[in-house]
């Protein structure tokens, strides 16, 4: 009796069939996926300003002589920077954040509109003196804008300008 050997795998028809049906789906899904990055990337960028503006209070309040200036240098995508810095004369850097710092900066724009372009926490008290305003991003593809907001009585908050993202409330 004769048997016959058959090797076990696929043939050549269905492992073409399978690769197509794959890159359809991959093709469906990078939109999606460049949208989620893209997202995450504004939040990042927005999240770390929150920190160093928190950070720039408890400095302030720290320092029992001398203020704390954020100075924001707003720009397109790849552009900006903000500079923490002592409010003395000479003034003493302290932290200087650019966007070409991180890949996540740099695709996001950063706009402002704090008076003189920058913030002033006082040492004595932590408060920004009537200095209230926004630092705004805007992510590269505008599908995405988040503020940092910056009260009159020191609170730092997120907010969204295009409804809800990421559990960030609406401005």
């Amino acid at each position: 009796m004769l048997m016959r050997l058959s090797a076990p795998g696929f043939t050549q028809l269905e492992l073409l069939v399978s690769i197509s049906i794959l890159a359809i789906l991959a093709a469906l899904a990078v939109p999606s996926f460049r949208s989620s990055l893209e997202r995450n990337e504004i939040m990042a960028v927005a999240e770390a300003l929150s920190a160093d503006l928190r950070w720039a209070r408890s400095e302030a309040l720290k320092r029992s002589d001398v203020d704390v200036k954020i100075t924001f240098t707003p720009g397109d995508a790849g552009a900006w920077q903000y500079v923490i810095e002592t409010d003395s004369i000479p003034s003493v850097p302290l932290k200087t954040v650019t966007s070409s710092q991180s890949a996540d900066f740099k695709t996001v724009s950063l706009a402002e509109n704090f008076s003189d372009d920058d913030v002033i926490f006082s040492h004595a008290r932590g408060t920004t003196e009537g200095q209230a305003g926004s630092a705004t991003f805007n992510s590269s593809q505008g599908a995405y804008r988040l503020k940092v907001v910056v009260g009159n009585l020191e609170r730092v908050r997120i907010c969204s300008d295009l409804g809800e993202i990421g559990g960030y409330q609406a401005c």
